[in-house]
């Protein structure tokens, strides 16, 4: 979206409106996909997959009609709640469902494409789109892709049953939504108002108390959003660590790779997209997927993370050429795949099929604040081109990553076990 923004203010004549058009939307997606998480253990992750991309096929178009900007932003703000149902649904498929060791470190090495590599990704999607559509069209594009996949998901996905019975857990839906909104507004004002205004520092502030209200509130809970046994590892911990600040430094870099990709060309970009899907695939599936039961996530979780730091290093070298970009883009997408695998794995490893929702909602969360503090940091620095006027930025981008290197290695202390728990009722159970 962020890439469509311009052509989008030229149409509709926006100003002041600008900021929310992306702003409405991360609001929104970000609150509420601990939410979407845990309608999906309540109703069935194949179900709340439905209804989310029903609703986000809807307001899509309704975006794509838009004739001003009310309409726009308020479109875009339901998308966003849609796109946090379906996000925790679609996790939690995957971590329900495949529990054979071999089969489930491949689904995670494919969903890892679009869980952490696809924020680098979707740009050769969106840069080719802007280059050569419109923006309206772009958006139905958007529309078509989503129908793929709404109807593949209605006739091939099938799903394991819910809690039963539960009740939804409305004290800790309210904590973690004001919570998780609060932090990231205070994070999307920072930039504009500095990080020392008071406004922004007590929107952070209240967020981090709404949160740490939410944690003691679920153990009090009948049936919590996220159950205390979910976190407790540390190996979790961890993970969601090395997923926290990895997020942090592909938002840092991703923006500046958009600015690159627009510059080159349709063609090049599109050459791009297949070299950094290869390479990511090759890293999740026939690295990762392959090796993990016999060295462990550390041994791969490690080389994976330094490996990315290091290709965003070399963006320091790209000119106006793509192929000057290829050994930068290749190291960031193979280091990501490696390390993508071991991280869905190890933070989803032993969690039951009735609280695989809830804890794929704060796996997400976990990234999207880490990417909304990469883009305030990023904006905060106000970069216009690839290598930027201050290669701070690209240095900060790569010690996110080193330090998710550090931390996982530190953290994660043996090979990830070899599958989740095969029945729903396989947790501790909760009286």
């Amino acid at each position: 979206m962020l890439w469509l923004l311009p052509d989008i203010a030229e149409d509709l004549g926006l100003a002041a409106e600008l900021h929310w058009l992306y702003t409405g939307y991360a609001l929104a997606f970000g609150a509420l996909l601990l939410v979407g998480g845990h309608l999906a253990d309540l109703i069935g992750r194949r179900t709340t997959l439905l209804i989310g991309l029903a609703g986000f096929v809807l307001t899509a178009v309704a975006g794509a009609m838009a004739a001003g900007s009310d309409a726009l932003v308020w479109s875009l703000v339901l998308r966003g709640v849609f796109a946090a149902l379906i996000v925790p649904a679609s996790l939690g498929l995957v971590t329900a469902l495949f529990t054979e060791p071999d089969e489930r470190r491949k689904a995670f090495g494919i969903y890892s494409l679009a869980g952490l590599g696809g924020s680098a990704l979707t740009l050769f999607i969106a840069v080719p789109l802007s280059l050569a559509l419109t923006w309206r069209v772009s958006l139905y594009v958007t529309v078509l892709l989503a129908l793929v996949a709404l109807i593949g998901t209605a006739t091939l996905v099938r799903d394991r049953p819910g809690r039963s019975p539960a009740r939804f857990d409305l004290p800790g839906a309210l904590l973690s939504t004001l919570g998780v909104a609060s932090l990231a507004h205070g994070f999307a004002r920072a930039p504009e108002l500095g990080w020392g205004a008071p406004y922004a520092f007590v929107s952070v502030a209240l967020g981090i108390l709404l949160l740490v209200a939410f944690a003691w509130q679920r153990s009090k809970a009948e049936s919590p959003i996220l159950p205390a046994y979910a976190t407790g590892t540390r190996d979790s911990f961890g993970a969601s660590v090395a997923l926290f600040l990895t997020a942090l430094g592909l938002a840092i870099v991703v923006p500046l790779l958009g600015a690159f990709l627009t510059s080159v060309g349709l063609l090049p970009t599109l050459s791009a997209l297949l070299l950094m899907t290869g390479s990511f695939l090759v890293g999740s599936l026939a690295v990762s997927a392959r090796l993990l039961p016999r060295i462990g996530a550390r041994a791969l979780l490690l080389p994976g993370l330094l490996l990315a730091a290091v290709g965003v290093l070399l963006i320091r070298l790209v000119e106006d050429s793509v192929s000057s970009a290829v050994p930068s883009m290749i190291c960031l997408s193979l280091g990501l795949g490696m390390a993508g695998t071991v991280l869905y794995s190890t933070v989803t490893d032993g969690i039951a099929a009735h609280d695989s929702g809830g804890m794929a909602g704060l796996v997400m969360v976990n990234q999207h604040v880490g990417s909304e503090l990469g883009i305030a940091l990023l904006y905060g620095a106000s970069v216009t081109h690839l290598a930027g006027d201050n290669p701070a930025i690209i240095y900060g981008s790569a010690g996110a990553l080193l330090g998710a290197a550090l931390l996982g290695g530190l953290l994660i202390k043996g090979p990830a076990r070899s599958g989740a728990p095969a029945e729903p009722w396989s947790a501790p159970t909760r009286a």
